[in-house]
């Protein structure tokens, strides 16, 4: 009887499988590159179902340069899915374990960058509370200082009247 092993040529069917996907890519969007094909449909999806609360950080991470490229995002995928991969596979000794470890970390680059962006936008925030509580305590120096020198200008007996009886001491 003949038998077929299917694992053996696991690497090579997936291989093929990738080449196929990006020749129909190519052939569905002529004109387009894949890799801008592929990036508008993942931006498409982001818009789709991202959390609002998640739009509003990561506009103000793009309003502050802290935002990550494509292309970094992309770096981070093959990376984490390519460690993933290859720690699975030499664990189990199966690609089909290692496929679902790299897909299981590539799931976690969205969460990775919500922290990202979170970190961002909360030192953005408390930047922000910091500034505007140090304007405070200047202004309120400020005024004070400017109390103490008329003080000062007003007990030097410099002043006549009628400044002298706007600026008297109340006792």
């Amino acid at each position: 009887m003949f038998t077929v092993n299917l694992t053996s040529y696991l690497p090579e069917l997936l291989i093929l499988l990738a080449i196929a996907t990006v020749v129909l890519i190519a052939r569905r969007n002529p004109g387009e590159n894949v890799y801008k094909y592929v990036t508008n449909k993942a931006t498409d999806m982001y818009d789709k179902y991202a959390p609002y609360s998640f739009k509003m950080v990561r506009e103000k991470a793009v309003e502050l340069g802290q935002e990550y490229t494509p292309r970094q995002y992309l770096t981070q995928v093959i990376i984490l899915g390519g460690i993933a991969a290859l720690v699975g596979y030499f664990y189990f000794y199966s690609i089909v374990i290692a496929v679902i470890y790299a897909i299981v970390a590539i799931a976690f680059i969205p969460y990775l960058a919500y922290l990202r962006l979170q970190r961002v936008y909360s030192e953005y925030i408390f930047e922000q509370i910091q500034t505007y509580t140090t304007n405070v305590i200047m202004e309120f120096n400020t005024t004070q200082s400017f109390v103490k020198a008329l003080e000062g200008v007003r007990d030097s007996g410099i002043l006549e009247e009628p400044v002298v009886s706007d600026v008297k001491k109340d006792d």
